[in-house]
């Protein structure tokens, strides 16, 4: 028989039954719920996730905006605004929405934010009497549906060009996944297209640049490469390709989604962009061959494991990719290229062991052995250039050479590992000053030189008559003197339709430290302006301003404190 104390246990059951049935039904919807395509217009990739940028893997999709700005941003799920990030650099103007369905969608490069947000962000800046923000909006301040215009698409920031830069991350670990799953109407029937296979000698525990050997397969079907001819090599070797992306009707160059490499059948290595770390997105320097790609200006992928190299989507079967072409073996290699639409690239190709056979090409080791896995540390009377452990991907030897006496600089031109190996790390460089005293201190730059001789600026510190920078890549470095201020070259009005008001556009320049602050007042008052240094505009938005007649003045101060004021009565004409 059943009692009271039965009945009410069932009771409890059944209610929380149902609510264990509702969550489920809930989280199952939620998890179900389609994205709203982020723009109005058609989906153009122009670059997508994981392919390798300058010191990083791209974290989301770049979508074309036609070479224009204003096309409406649309919130692909309900959501409030977790982050806001204005900036001259990097994502420029960005908004971060976290969803109930554990993802957050982050939208980058804007031109303008939405009208809920846009007076958030002005109060703060006014408040900071400062254009570049951070700001982390309380849960459920600024809330979002599905479909709303947070704002219009730009050029902001780092950005090369206008277009939406979009990304998917995980909220709670705030890994960048890969969107293009969620975009089926974005058409890619195209296989990867694989360029040439590159067979890397492998000796003395990965030391010095590896000799090479490039060979280009042909395509004898869609998607099937060959090379008939054998190759002779010996000892252990690495594979690498040079190879990229396509979607339909677009011409724009797209990393390779998956990676697979068989050798007589069996996997050897393997890797798949899916949900990496922005910890781990300096290895991208390590997942290529750095010094061809400084070289050719194209990028070689390797299929195996430089030592110093710690990324989540690697997988390996043995030896970290690493081949060992043994006595008088032939071993048959397959290569699959696979992108985000589930094309398939093949290439198969022969590698026979002859140990006579040399490396087409080679690299003589030279300068002082560096060790990935240990702080390094090379000087002399002029540089000092200190390396933490974990700053390299492999052991290599790194000269440097100096040269003295060149008009302009004000120390010897320092040449560093050459441009042969990427860093995973920052490093210290300190270069010595020529000059005597410390009168000129805080007019000392230190500056990256390029091949053709331009230069470019490397803030850090001066003391003690040395001048020492955090750099991010090897190269050739030298000191200057920037005591020349910021130069005014023009002020020009247009009209921007996003904003709809007038805008000043003030074009500047300096000699080569570059501009740090800038502060513009109209009529004696603090007033928001943005600086582009692609274009080296400052635009000053009239959109909180009505008259036609006002004083506007304009400071600016270039990273060695050189500074520039200008005064001028603005009158503007009516449209």
């Amino acid at each position: 028989m059943f009692g009271p104390a039965c009945f009410l246990n069932m009771k409890v059951v059944i209610f929380l039954n149902c609510i264990f049935t509702l969550i489920i039904s809930n989280a199952y919807s939620q998890q179900t719920v389609i994205p709203l395509s982020p723009l109005t217009i058609p989906l153009v990739q122009k670059g997508n996730y994981g392919e390798v940028r300058s010191n990083h893997f791209h974290s989301g999709l770049d979508f074309s905006t036609q070479t224009k700005i204003g096309f409406p941003v649309i919130a692909s799920f309900d959501g409030y605004v977790s982050r806001i990030k204005t900036s001259e650099n990097g994502y420029g103007k960005a908004v971060y929405i976290d969803h109930s369905n554990g993802l957050t969608t982050v939208y980058a490069h804007l031109h303008r934010y939405g009208k809920t947000i846009e007076p958030f962000v002005f109060t703060e800046q006014e408040k900071q009497k400062n254009y570049s923000v951070e700001l982390f909006p309380e849960r459920n301040k600024i809330m979002i549906r599905q479909g709303d215009t947070i704002g219009w698409s730009g050029n902001s920031g780092g950005s090369s060009g206008p277009h939406l830069h979009y990304e998917i991350r995980n909220t709670k670990s705030e890994k960048p996944l890969n969107p293009i799953s969620y975009f089926p109407q974005i058409k890619d029937t195209i296989p990867p297209l694989i360029k040439s296979i590159t067979i890397y000698s492998i000796k003395e525990n990965f030391l010095s640049i590896f000799p090479w050997h490039e060979i280009k397969p042909m395509e004898t079907s869609r998607g099937y490469y060959s090379y008939t001819e054998l190759v002779n090599i010996s000892g252990e070797i690495g594979i690498g390709f040079t190879g990229y992306d396509q979607a339909n009707n677009d011409n724009a160059i797209l990393g390779i989604d998956e990676v697979e490499l068989y050798a007589n059948e069996k996997l050897v290595f393997a890797r798949k962009m899916s949900d990496f770390s922005f910890e781990e997105t300096r290895n991208a320097n390590g997942l290529i061959d750095y010094s061809k790609g400084q070289r050719t200006g194209n990028i070689t992928e390797r299929c195996y494991k430089l030592p110093g190299v710690k990324f989540s989507q690697y997988v390996f079967i043995k030896k970290s990719g690493v081949v060992d072409v043994e006595n008088d073996s032939t071993i048959n290699f397959r290569l699959m290229l696979r992108d985000g639409s589930g094309n398939i690239s093949r290439c198969v190709f022969t590698v026979v062991n002859n140990s006579n056979a040399k490396p087409k090409n080679t690299v003589v080791k030279k300068g002082e052995l560096l060790e990935y896995n240990k702080a390094n540390k090379i000087q002399s009377d002029r540089y000092k250039l200190l390396l933490p452990e974990g700053a390299l991907f492999r052991d290599f030897y790194c000269d440097a050479i100096i040269r003295r006496g060149i008009k302009s600089f004000i120390a010897p031109q320092i040449t560093i590992g050459s441009t042969s190996e990427g860093l995973k790390r920052n490093v210290t460089l300190k270069i010595k000053s020529d000059l005597e005293g410390d009168e000129l201190n805080n007019k000392t730059i230190m500056v990256k030189i390029a091949s053709n001789g331009t230069t470019s600026p490397v803030s850090g510190i001066y003391k003690d008559g040395w001048y020492s920078s955090s750099i991010s890549s090897f190269g050739t470095y030298s000191l200057m003197i920037d005591s020349i201020a910021p130069v005014i070259e023009n002020i020009t009005t247009s009209y921007d339709s996003v904003y709809n008001c007038p805008v000043l556009e003030v074009k500047v320049s300096d000699n080569f430290s570059g501009i740090k602050n800038y502060s513009c007042t109209i009529n004696n008052k603090w007033y928001l302006a943005e600086y582009d240094r692609k274009n080296s505009t400052i635009y000053v938005l009239l959109n909180r301003f009505t008259e036609n007649e006002f004083n506007f003045k304009i400071d600016l101060t270039d990273v060695c404190g050189n500074t520039t004021i200008f005064c001028k009565e603005i009158i503007l004409v009516p449209k």
